[in-house]
């Protein structure tokens, strides 16, 4: 199920438990409506870190890695008021940039473990 699908479910959880014709609202039925508001805050949280935020409404914070859109989508790091992909190579004409995703947490313990190779460029 994808974040869409997930809101529209929750969606459907409330407006039938907040169904005023069910007063007094069941002790069950109050834990249902607070764990489907949990994950609509949660998603929303999702769908926001997923969003391109453009440069002129926000920067992200400093020493922070972020994917960027100059044309191209390029990872790079946000340092001294300009996004850098290396030390010394700054990264021209960016109109809009968005988190990175979190790795996943099965690889990169594995990656810490030294089970796996990390992925070098």
């Amino acid at each position: 199920m994808d974040i869409v699908d997930e809101l529209v479910y929750c969606g459907k959880i409330i407006e039938r438990y907040a169904d005023p014709r069910l007063k007094p609202l069941s002790e069950d039925n109050f834990n249902t409506l607070d764990r489907a508001h949990q994950k609509i805050r949660a998603l929303r949280n999702q769908l926001a870190e997923c969003q391109w935020i453009s440069v002129e409404d926000r920067l992200p914070e400093y020493d922070t890695y972020v994917l960027v859109f100059n044309g191209y989508q390029i990872v790079a790091e946000y340092l001294r008021n300009e996004f850098f992909r290396s030390q010394d190579n700054c990264v021209y004409g960016v109109t809009h940039w968005k988190l990175l995703p979190a790795p996943l947490k099965a690889i990169s313990e594995k990656v810490l473990d030294n089970t796996v190779a990390p992925v070098t460029m």
